[in-house]
């Protein structure tokens, strides 16, 4: 609501004055600091409250405990499948605690000073952890780890824990084989030493995940005897709860004074008042061929070299609905009615706080998508969500493109920033506002393929780059 009301007031204009008032990113962020602190502490509550009741609800079902027979029973193969892993009941989250010593799920703090973050381990059955990786993602550009300590942990460590810095994928790592389980219904494992390097309206600390759960990848999984038992079967990102911050500017930082429509643009917009601009950016679906039946998928990416401040999104996205159908995907989804865009595996980067729009009306052949952020922020140069497309009729040739906004019509594809416009669709730098490709008859395809004519032969995908060996290096852990 906030980023609506400073919109109106710069629609409006505003006469000078000579009180001094407080800037967009520092005005409600004692409001906002409290209403992310209040969500997180009620969903721990809920994520706890409903373990316990699933933990209830086993042993009722159970029944009392019978004595063992006698007679030995017959050995009876049962299959994984028939053995499904109940929902854990241990769940992890961020605290922070600021330099005058304040704790608080999610914190406010000032450029230039330093915060810790803990990592919070909440074992409600007391479950004999013997293993703790954790793999914790973070924003270079606005905050830099300085020391990690694992004081409470030490007692149970068998050997050296493994701890890297991953620089380029701003991710730190932390791998500890326990030599005696840890039991402890609630404790701190990590503490980490930041220091706060820019201003921004939010940045997050998240839990980095892998599908694979390999050694020799970065995840976080908390096992018993080699069983990751954080999270649910399907999903151990259920187990975990994100944290975030603001950074407000420095002390001596200049006073904001309410003044005329085009200094408050200078003021608040910055380089974008010096037309800086950004971009939306629809991805190809692949370089191989797409036939009838065939699922693919269009990312949409938002393009910001300039590091633009942005407070709304929004685009309206056209397809041909004889040639291409949207397939439903809303897993984590801000938005889940309706049939949706995907953008759950992206809130890390867009971490909208006010959730319009995410509709797909296939009969017309209409993505519509809208998001906000209160305070607005600084937002990278990512993918937004990805749009899940089914071929369903052939073409020689089909077009996936954003609406453009009109003159005196509602914004149907719009990046802004305390009202203004800063997107620029027509920049082949930075847009590419529609993608064409053909859609093949199965038939046709697959007499054409028999005499290798007609496609193109797939290219082979290139060999990864490997990582720099600076990219990765170990950090010395502090222990008090």
């Amino acid at each position: 609501m906030l980023g609506w009301m400073r919109v109106f007031a710069v629609a409006i204009g505003i006469v000078a004055v000579a009180a001094p008032v407080q800037s967009p990113a520092q005005s409600g962020s004692q409001s906002e600091r409290t209403r992310r602190l209040r969500e997180h502490e009620k969903k721990i509550q809920e994520i706890i409250n409903q373990r316990r009741a699933e933990r209830e609800k086993r042993a009722a079902e159970a029944g009392p405990q019978q004595q063992p027979e006698t007679a030995q029973p017959a050995e009876v193969e049962i299959k994984p499948e028939e053995t499904p892993k109940p929902a854990s009941s241990v769940v992890m989250g961020f605290k922070f605690i600021n330099e005058q010593g304040i704790s608080d799920y999610n914190l406010v703090v000032r450029e230039g000073e330093t915060f810790v973050s803990e990592v919070m381990l909440f074992n409600i059955d007391q479950n004999p952890i013997d293993r703790i990786r954790l793999s914790l993602r973070y924003d270079k550009r606005f905050i830099t780890p300085e020391k990690i300590f694992d004081t409470a942990l030490k007692p149970y460590i068998q050997g050296d824990p493994v701890f890297t810095v991953n620089q380029r994928d701003s991710l730190l790592n932390y791998d500890a084989k326990l030599k005696r389980p840890l039991d402890a219904p609630q404790m701190a494992l990590l503490k980490v030493l930041w220091k706060a390097d820019r201003q921004t309206a939010f940045t997050g600390l998240d839990f980095q995940f892998s599908a694979l759960e390999k050694d020799d990848d970065e995840h976080t999984a908390i096992y018993v005897r080699n069983e990751n038992i954080l999270g649910t079967r399907d999903d151990a990102m259920d187990g975990v709860l994100s944290g975030g911050l603001m950074i407000e500017g420095p002390k001596n930082a200049k006073k904001v004074m309410q003044g005329k429509e085009e200094e408050l643009k200078q003021i608040y917009l910055g380089d974008v008042a010096n037309d800086s601009k950004v971009g939306l950016v629809l991805t190809k679906p692949g370089s191989g061929a797409i036939q009838v039946g065939d699922e693919f998928v269009v990312k949409v990416k938002l393009d910001n070299p300039s590091g633009a401040q942005v407070d709304a999104l929004n685009f309206t996205i056209l397809f041909d609905p004889k040639v291409l159908r949207v397939v439903d995907k809303d897993k984590f989804n801000y938005i889940t009615t309706g049939i949706n865009v995907h953008d759950g595996p992206y809130h890390y980067n867009f971490p909208w706080d006010m959730h319009i729009e995410n509709d797909v009306r296939n009969e017309s052949g209409l993505v519509s998508y809208a998001m906000a952020l209160a305070n607005g922020g600084t937002l990278e140069s990512r993918t937004i969500a990805d749009v899940h497309f089914k071929a369903i009729g052939p073409a020689e040739r089909t077009d996936v493109g954003f609406v453009r906004s009109r003159p005196g019509a509602p914004d149907l594809t719009s990046v802004r920033y305390f009202g203004y416009e800063i997107l620029d669709l027509r920049s082949a730098y930075l847009s590419r506002s529609t993608i064409s490709f053909p859609v093949l008859n199965k038939t046709v395809e697959v007499a054409s393929d028999a005499t290798n004519g007609g496609l193109p032969i797939p290219t082979p995908a290139p060999t990864p780059t490997p990582k720099p060996e600076n990219s990765v290096k170990p950090l010395k852990i502090e222990r008090q």
